[in-house]
């Protein structure tokens, strides 16, 4: 588990990463919806501002939908820095008049907004150090992997995944 991974399922990281169709199959098998991660961010706050309207209204339908209880993340393992796309429903302060709600998220991102933001909201935090100029960045490690052969074995463990040590627990295994 990397360092405030707390809270991020693999339905949340498909969120933040704008994949409508990811998520959409992720809910179809179950996902659960109700947590809030470290950041004070659901699911359903972040897909506003993330996935188009149509998967957005999916992700409410399922929301509403799951009988599970709210896990959240930001009570017990909060790094206190500020984000946007807050749940308004978890908010640990009383909404200001500078906020901005839709639905549920408190000052929803926009893909242009997400730019350098987290860096303005907490100045305490530093940047990585660039390469000096004149001298090449290090060469990137990742190499591409070949497609799984069986994706719908890949969705299913990822989706019945409730932590990132679980979802990492269930791709080994699947490795």
């Amino acid at each position: 588990t990397g360092e405030f991974s707390y809270g991020k399922t693999p339905l949340f990281f498909a969120v933040t990463r704008c994949r409508d169709a990811t998520v959409l199959a992720l809910l179809a098998r179950g996902a659960a919806t109700k947590i809030v991660n470290n950041k004070g961010q659901s699911v359903r706050a972040l897909a506003i501002s993330h996935l188009k309207p149509e998967t957005y209204r999916a992700v409410v339908d399922a929301e509403e939908a799951d009988t599970r209880p709210w896990i959240n993340w930001r009570e017990t393992k909060s790094d206190g820095l500020t984000y946007g796309d807050l749940d308004a429903r978890f908010l640990e302060r009383p909404l200001e008049p500078r906020d901005v709600v839709d639905d549920v998220a408190v000052n929803p991102t926009t893909h242009i907004s997400r730019r350098g933001a987290f860096l303005r909201k907490n100045p305490q935090r530093q940047q990585k150090q660039q390469a000096p100029p004149g001298k090449p960045p290090k060469p990137s490690t990742y190499a591409p992997s070949a497609p799984p052969a069986d994706s719908e074995a890949l969705l299913q463990a990822v989706s019945d995944a409730s932590d990132e040590v679980e979802t990492v627990g269930a791709l080994e295994a699947l490795a």
